[in-house]
């Protein structure tokens, strides 16, 4: 696998194999592959260090702009949305462990949503595409080939990964079904939690172990795609708000941070949290303080209140 992912001549070629990786609707995804089927870290970090090389250049070439930057930064909002599902997608009706919801039936997918991560992901780039989209007769513009409808959604669940797919599968089917109804807008990926840290909630009532491999999960995809900036979905009924703030604490505002001039490219390009959005399921909310405090650390301070909502319509 990895002279398949070092020897692509070109970072857009690689780009467009990790996104159709990520959209097969199998929880055989890019996460899986680099960090849990490949088992030497040194092969690993290789893996890692070419897609961090070709995934800066993307970045490096729409910030100098020319027209093959301006045709990529027009082509699509170059974010990818990460969200929780239980209580967030669709409604656990209360019941243990799933989360505490009881606000509608269980299972029950939350009006709005979907079109949630569609304008998201999408923004003003809506139409969805096809790799052969071209004139006919003549070859595909390589720019715009990169699909905007594939990869850019995932799911970041507390289930733990027991065997094979046997604890995604059901998920998986509830998202193909989605996309085939129309209802979601791409397929996605899902990173699942752990024995040891579903164990933990479950005897103890711990949720640090959950957020802290949910943080896990997000760092390690955010390695897989340097070119992208982030936004997290998630609900305050476990451990969501405690691992988005770690997640806005390992991608401070750059104009914070002092990275660069601050100026606009700095702040819209490469790794950087652009916004977290809670639903609001119960009162107590487990994480550091006030959560409309917390999780608007990276936009301006009349814009917080609505980064926390009931609901999504």
């Amino acid at each position: 696998m990895r002279q398949i992912l070092t020897t692509l001549p070109e970072a857009l070629d690689l780009l467009r194999l990790k996104l159709e990786t990520d959209s097969k609707g199998s929880y055989h995804s890019l996460h899986k592959l680099v960090f849990q089927d490949v088992k030497s870290a040194d092969e690993r970090r290789l893996i890692l260090d070419h897609i961090e090389k070709q995934g800066r250049s993307i970045v490096v070439i729409m910030k100098q702009g020319g027209r093959t930057g301006i045709t990529l930064l027009e082509h699509r909002p170059w974010r990818k949305i990460l969200s929780d599902i239980d209580d967030t997608l669709k409604c656990s009706g209360g019941h243990w462990p799933a989360g505490v919801d009881l606000s509608l039936p269980r299972k029950a997918v939350y009006p709005g949503v979907l079109g949630l991560y569609r304008e998201l992901d999408l923004g003003c780039c809506a139409k969805a595409e096809s790799w052969e989209d071209a004139a006919p007769g003549r070859a595909p513009d390589k720019h715009r080939a990169l699909r905007r409808d594939v990869g850019n959604l995932a799911f970041l669940s507390a289930r733990p990964h027991v065997y094979r797919d046997w604890a995604e599968k059901g998920q998986y089917s509830l998202f193909s079904k989605m996309c085939s109804d129309g209802a979601m807008h791409a397929m996605p990926s899902m990173l699942t939690g752990d024995l040891a840290s579903g164990y933990e909630f479950v005897r103890h009532g711990n949720f640090t172990p959950l957020a802290q491999k949910k943080y896990e999960g997000f760092k390690q995809f955010a390695m897989l795609y340097p070119e992208f900036r982030f936004i997290f979905i998630g609900d305050n009924g476990q451990g969501d708000v405690r691992a988005a703030e770690m997640m806005l604490d390992m991608f401070p505002d750059p104009a914070v941070a002092g990275d660069g001039d601050g100026g606009a490219a700095a702040r819209t390009l490469g790794h950087r949290v652009d916004a977290v959005y809670i639903h609001v399921v119960q009162k107590g909310t487990f994480g550091r303080g006030d959560p409309v405090r917390i999780l608007a650390a990276s936009l301006p301070a009349e814009r917080a209140p609505a980064r926390l909502r009931r609901s999504v319509v």
